[in-house]
């Protein structure tokens, strides 16, 4: 065979049509317990799966490009250094986030009341939220594909 007539490898749409779930997403989805939303991004190439689903994607469907490793998402040289600044920052701001809450875990319930007080519980929670969806992408894609949807209402 020549070079130029490799069989192209399958994707992840043609595999689905051809496997046992007969082209349903919403099936595949149920066998991989990710949101549907999760598994139609990926079967129509709208987003990648993160490292942990690119596993189980391979074992599931024995498609070589899941083996391996996610291709890096780029960053444009112009954003490179803004988005390094700015995790520098974070990082800065989460230790001393970190030596402000030990401060409070350490002191009185008075002490806890004020801070409660002080502080918006909304404010906490949402940033609580908001970093435990920075670490998992597909969540945090799944999070602001529904705060679009509701803003549109």
């Amino acid at each position: 065979m020549s070079k130029g007539s490799q069989a192209k490898p399958p994707t992840l749409r043609d595999w689905l049509e051809a496997s046992e779930f007969e082209g349903s997403v919403q099936r595949f989805a149920r066998a991989l317990g990710v949101p549907l939303k999760t598994a139609q991004d990926w079967v129509y190439g709208r987003s990648m799966p993160s490292a942990r689903n690119r596993r189980k994607l391979a074992e599931l469907t024995g498609i070589a490009e899941f083996s391996r490793p996610a291709p890096e998402t780029a960053l444009r040289p112009e954003r490179l250094e803004e988005t390094r600044r700015r995790a520098a920052r974070m990082k800065e701001l989460l230790a001393e986030l970190v030596d402000h809450l030990e401060y409070f875990r350490t002191r009185s319930p008075a002490a806890r009341d004020l801070l409660r007080k002080e502080l918006s519980g909304g404010l906490a929670a949402s940033v609580g939220t908001v970093l435990q969806l920075l670490f998992d992408e597909e969540r945090l894609r799944d999070w602001l594909g529904t705060r679009r949807m509701l803003r549109r209402r």
